[in-house]
C-alpha cells in the first residue's frame, strides 16, 4: 500500500469528507464516508489504520 502526502495549506479541508490528492477529489476514509479532517490546536488530524 503506497503512502500519499496530503496537503492542508489552510483550513479548506476542515470537517469535509473528501480531500483533493494529486489534483483528484478523494474520500478520506473510503469505508467510512462519516470520517473527516480535524484541525485541533492548530494540528491536522485525519485516522490512521
Amino acid at each position: 500500500m503506497a503512502v500519499e502526502k496530503i496537503w492542508c495549506l489552510n483550513k479548506a479541508l476542515k470537517n469535509q469528507k473528501e480531500a483533493l490528492v494529486n489534483g483528484k477529489t478523494v474520500p478520506i476514509d473510503v469505508d467510512n464516508p462519516n470520517i473527516k479532517l480535524l484541525l485541533i490546536n492548530g494540528r491536522t488530524m485525519l485516522p490512521l489504520r
